[in-house]
């Protein structure tokens, strides 16, 4: 994980070096004395590593509740502020950046707009592959198609559960080689049953797309769109200010097209 240095206190900057000089200190003097080096090592080690463990777990909840704060005030149309929440997003790194990933991909409401203006090539920012697993989510988002593949490519290497929504997305790419990357991504990922009701409530969103049918092949006859709950957004015990129940997100009025032979 990186820290961002700037951010902590004088106190915290003073307490961590204090700690990793004794330590240091304890080392060297291990050989003279071992009882007391390793007394110290354990002692000042141990201080700065609750250090570091408390700053990382800071760190998430502050990216949490910062992404928490921007996509809740996104509207599907209201690009300015997707173009904020990229912004605020690809800098992200470590802990602050799979807070952010894990955030997002809670949020369908805010996903289907995001989605949205990247189809229309409305969205500025997007870089091309880190080192994050956020980046390569934001990079399937990229106009290139062979920035497409290679995130998609990079997501299939490391699969998890806030891929999901990437990985339908892209299944329904126009191009043919991200297509295939991402089903074989979403195959390998529903060998778990688990997976299977994730995959089916992102694919909700792409029923009406004109590549949706081998998803839906894929997904098998048991999906029945209006079969399954609404797809709301839910981030931190919010609905994105919308009561749970009704017709949360437009996806919700989209109709089973792509589904032939299903009832």
């Amino acid at each position: 994980m990186r820290f961002r240095w700037r951010q902590l206190t004088v106190t915290e900057h003073v307490g961590l070096w204090c700690c990793t000089v004794m330590a240091l200190v304890s080392l060297a003097g291990f050989a003279a004395d071992p009882r007391s080096a390793t007394i110290c090592l354990l002692f000042f080690g141990g201080g700065a590593a609750l250090m570091l463990h408390v700053w990382r777990r800071e760190a998430f909840t502050e990216a949490a509740a910062e992404v928490a704060a921007l996509v809740l005030a996104t509207a599907r149309h209201d690009l300015p502020a997707y173009q904020r929440l990229i912004a605020a997003l690809t800098p992200l790194r470590g802990a602050r950046a799979a807070a952010a990933l894990t955030g997002l991909h809670t949020c369908a409401k805010s996903l289907d707009g995001l989605f949205f203006h990247a189809r229309r090539r409305e969205l500025d920012g997007l870089l091309k592959l880190s080192d994050t697993p956020l980046s390569w989510a934001l990079a399937s988002l990229h106009p290139d198609g062979h920035v497409r593949e290679a995130a998609v490519a990079a997501m299939g290497r490391k699969l998890q559960t806030a891929f999901v929504p990437f990985l339908v997305e892209r299944a329904v790419d126009h191009v043919g080689a991200v297509r295939s990357a991402a089903m074989a991504g979403l195959r390998a990922m529903l060998a778990d049953e688990s997976a299977w009701m994730p995959v089916a409530r992102s694919y909700r969103r792409v029923a009406a797309r004109r590549h949706a049918a081998a998803l839906a092949d894929l997904l098998g006859p048991q999906v029945r769109v209006h079969a399954l709950e609404p797809v709301c957004c839910r981030f931190q015990g919010v609905h994105c200010g919308i009561s749970f129940g009704q017709s949360c997100d437009f996806v919700d009025r989209q109709s089973a097209v792509g589904l032939p032979g299903r009832r």
